[in-house]
């Protein structure tokens, strides 16, 4: 013991490593000879060293800044002098005290959090703040103290894109890693949520709401009480209203935002029912009054596909929650019978888009006579190539899927056969000959039996198909020669391309067996359509 103070005394005396490990090595002499035990010897050395060690005089660089932490110099400053950026890097991967101790302080918590939030400051300051904002050293005093300053971002009515990101990355770690702390506060401050949906159209907010989400659905399986804060907070009630109130700037973000939770969420949730029964179905009711908008009518139309037609009929078995929203719909279906009735052909498409979901969704009781009318918009709008897609599309999946009540309804009210005879009889040039002729190609496939029997009484019907033959072979569309291409070679002897087993068809590919693929490409690209 007395040499081995007589060596830490010395050492206090000098200021380099390289003294300290001579002491190191002089006490490893005097202990091994003091005891035999190697595991000895090694305890008694690394105490030896460590109490060397705390006598080590700091340099004079590494003194002036433990004089910089100790004042509580802004970070900005120190990090703007090149002598000390790489120290103060070193010194948070190390986890330094004196460091700890300085990030306590209120003011340069501030001070960092303004870095992040305040347009004045530069972006590097934000990267800055983030990146210290997300230290293990940090967040528990940040959790604590400053959550109210962070969530002041959110009171400015604009931001800078890469600010915000920068602010998303900090939010996202936060209620990551501290998601009970962070919701407990969301909870305890609703308003919060409202601020974020005000900037909903923001992709990095609508982002941080999506996370949010994200890790509130991972640990409600562990019965936290702090886990339904998207209820508590009304969060989609919030959106809904965001919708109704700004529908023009946030319709993109909040469609994006409801089909994103209709994906992420089991169907038959709690969460993705009560988007279509929250406020007495107030979602609804906002979609079908935003059709009368030109500027967002076919959006809409597509939110109503995406998410209420199909969160509606993904709990068609759920009668309860699928009469209520049908009823919803039911009350709404005027907006788009005067869509279909609508001078305007951008109002017309968007009532024709509804038809189409509708059909689409088997909800055909909620038609009235809208398929007559989508009918008569083909003939009324002669050159709108993107109507009668759409009016075709309609009528094929009609007779396809099929409907049979719709097909007697087109048949018998709408005349659709005597419609199709007549154009193709008529030398005037409209434009939707060609999706008549499809039309007339799905009556011809039709299953039904009674319509079958029908159709093969008519003698006019069937004279037409005679020039429906000779149609299809002159004027054979893109997508229907890719069809025919396609069922063609399903069935096409794969065994005279060269090796190739034989009797290989599409149809019988075995995907585990060593089938040369690269030749299989290469070979049936050669195909026409005759082979």
């Amino acid at each position: 013991n007395r040499y081995t103070n007589c060596c830490c005394h010395s050492v206090s005396l000098l200021s380099y490593n390289y003294y300290i490990l001579v002491a190191y090595n002089f006490c490893v002499l005097i202990h091994v000879q003091m005891y035999s035990s190697a595991s000895s010897a090694y305890s008694f050395i690394s105490s030896s060293y460590s109490h060397a060690s705390s006598y080590h005089r700091l340099s004079p660089q590494e003194e002036e800044f433990n004089g910089l932490i100790c004042s509580m110099t802004p970070v900005s400053k120190i990090l703007a002098d090149d002598r000390w950026e790489t120290r103060f890097r070193l010194a948070i991967q190390e986890k330094n005290e004196k460091l700890i101790q300085y990030f306590k302080n209120k003011q340069i918590l501030e001070d960092i959090i303004d870095g992040l939030i305040n347009d004045e400051r530069s972006l590097q300051d934000a990267s800055e703040s983030s990146n210290i904002l997300i230290e293990d050293l940090v967040v528990d005093t940040v959790i604590a103290d400053h959550l109210p300053s962070l969530f002041s971002f959110l009171d400015k009515d604009k931001h800078q894109p890469k600010r915000t990101y920068f602010f998303l990355q900090v939010m996202s770690f936060l209620f990551l890693n501290k998601n009970i702390e962070m919701f407990s506060f969301i909870n305890q401050n609703p308003s919060i949520i409202k601020r974020l949906v005000h900037h909903i159209r923001s992709p990095h907010v609508l982002q941080l709401l999506l996370n949010m989400l994200s890790v509130e659905r991972q640990i409600k399986e562990e019965g936290n009480p702090n886990s339904t804060w998207s209820e508590n907070c009304g969060l989609i009630s919030v959106v809904v209203e965001s919708l109704t109130n700004n529908p023009e700037e946030n319709f993109d973000a909040i469609h994006k935002f409801f089909y994103e939770v209709r994906v992420a969420y089991p169907s038959d949730s709690y969460f993705v029912k009560h988007i279509l029964l929250v406020q007495d179905s107030l979602f609804i009711k906002s979609v079908f009054s935003l059709m009368d908008n030109k500027n967002i009518a076919s959006d809409a139309v597509k939110l109503l596909d995406e998410v209420i037609l199909t969160i509606m009929m993904d709990n068609k078995d759920d009668l309860e929650f699928f009469d209520t929203v049908k009823v919803q719909v039911q009350s709404n279906t005027t907006t788009f019978q005067d869509l279909l009735h609508s001078d305007s052909l951008i109002l017309a498409l968007a009532g024709t888009n509804i038809v189409h979901s509708l059909v689409k969704h088997k909800l055909t009781n909620l038609l009235d006579d809208g398929i007559l009318s989508c009918l008569n918009l083909m003939i009324k709008f002669k050159w709108s190539n993107v109507l009668h897609t759409v009016v075709s599309d309609i009528l094929c999946t009609v007779f396809r899927t099929p409907h049979v009540s719709l097909i007697e309804e087109l048949l018998e009210k709408g005349k659709l056969l005597d419609k199709i005879i007549d154009t193709f009889d008529n030398e005037e040039k409209v434009g939707y000959k060609g999706h008549l002729r499809m039309v007339a190609n799905a009556i011809r496939e039709c299953q039904v039996e009674t319509v079958k029997q029908q159709l093969n009484t008519d003698e006019k019907w069937q004279k037409f198909l005679l020039k429906l033959d000779h149609l299809n072979e002159t004027h054979i569309t893109y997508k229907e020669a890719e069809r025919k291409k396609t069922e063609s070679m399903r069935n096409f002897d794969l065994s005279q391309l060269n090796g190739l087993p034989s009797n290989t068809t599409f149809s019988n590919i075995n995907h585990n067996s060593p089938i040369p693929y690269a030749l299989l490409e290469q070979q049936t690209s050669k195909l026409t359509l005759a082979d």
